[in-house]
């Protein structure tokens, strides 16, 4: 991995493109610069993303210029080691360098999958099974990542927005006292410490016509598996507003399946009582999942330059929260 002494100017498509153009080159210096494309791909929510392909070989690669300010959200030092961890254990992308303002690595084949294959019997049992392997990464520190970085961003939160939306928001006390509430539940589980992707959005997960992998491990770290699992199916409601977790949020039924898929991985074995005890404890995380990216949003609203209506986001994700408190905590005390 090469670290380039480079800020790549993001202030029009054009001096973007420049700026993409001459990393390349500055990472491989057999490169000629009129061979290079620049394409710049959509789909992220905190960063731009840049296809770079060269014309003759036809070889390609991602770069990743990171959001302004998104270094108060991520640990970019973390996303190097977990990237570094991933590829070395076969399961991720290769790092090829990194710049001052974000990375440049390995273009994995295939396309994101969408909504409607996140739940097909063709594409489920392969997210879950790769999840599993990626759970089974021996990783020398277990020290959880999730209820210090969800403590952080609500500390970054101001008292209240300054906004007509505010009614439709959880003040800084109320989320402190939610918090609370979960980690006391839930800091003692059952659920082993892994090595989570923590982000396992539909757009994260690529099929390239026989497996699935994996890409965005910025949010990665040491976790509950359990929190991994719960994360992914509140995914499945998508990214963007309106979100509809009632009609999306995956069934029992359905989770039950996808559970057992990915505990024959991880257990080798499982029986039907573990995969009641799994899919039990994963209703529990999923609030964690709600409130856990709420609070991002929040803190998002106040930062990000990015044209996205995160204030919406963290609205629906809150309203879900309570909704989701209610079915499985059997309260609807907010506070």
């Amino acid at each position: 991995m090469k670290f380039c002494n480079l800020t790549l100017d993001v202030a029009d498509d054009e001096s973007m493109k420049q700026s993409a153009i001459g990393l390349c080159c500055d990472l491989k210096p057999d490169l000629v610069k009129d061979e290079i494309q620049v394409e710049e791909l959509t789909g992220g929510t905190t960063n731009k993303i840049l296809m770079v392909r060269v014309k003759k070989s036809n070889d390609k690669m991602l770069i990743r210029v990171y959001g302004l300010g998104s270094e108060v959200m991520i640990d970019r030092h973390q996303e190097i080691e977990n990237m570094d961890l991933l590829s070395k254990a076969g399961l991720g992308s290769k790092l090829l360098g990194v710049f001052n303002n974000g990375i440049c690595y390995q273009y994995l084949e295939g396309q994101s999958i969408t909504r409607e294959m996140v739940s097909s019997p063709d594409i489920y049992p392969l997210v879950a099974r790769k999840l599993a392997n990626m759970h089974l990464i021996k990783i020398e520190q277990r020290t959880n990542i999730l209820w210090d970085r969800m403590r952080n961003y609500i500390d970054l939160l101001p008292e209240s927005f300054q906004d007509s939306k505010q009614d439709n928001l959880l003040n800084k006390q109320e989320l402190l006292y939610e918090y609370a509430m979960l980690k006391e539940l839930l800091e003692n589980c059952s659920s082993p410490l892994v090595f989570c992707h923590n982000d396992l959005n539909i757009p994260n997960i690529l099929f390239d016509g026989s497996d699935v992998s994996f890409i965005d491990v910025e949010y990665g770290g040491c976790s509950y598996a359990a929190f991994d699992v719960a994360n992914h199916f509140v995914q499945f409601a998508g990214g963007d507003p309106p979100l509809d977790y009632v009609r999306y949020y995956p069934s029992k039924q359905f989770q039950l399946k996808w559970i057992q898929e990915y505990l024959q991985t991880f257990n080798e074995t499982c029986s039907p009582e573990d995969v009641e005890e799994l899919y039990d404890l994963v209703q529990k995380f999923a609030l964690c999942s709600h409130l856990f990216w709420s609070v991002w949003a929040l803190v998002q609203a106040k930062i990000s330059s990015l044209d996205y209506d995160f204030l919406d986001a963290a609205i629906e994700q809150l309203s879900e929260y309570k909704r989701m408190k209610m079915l499985v905590l059997k309260t609807t005390q907010i506070g």
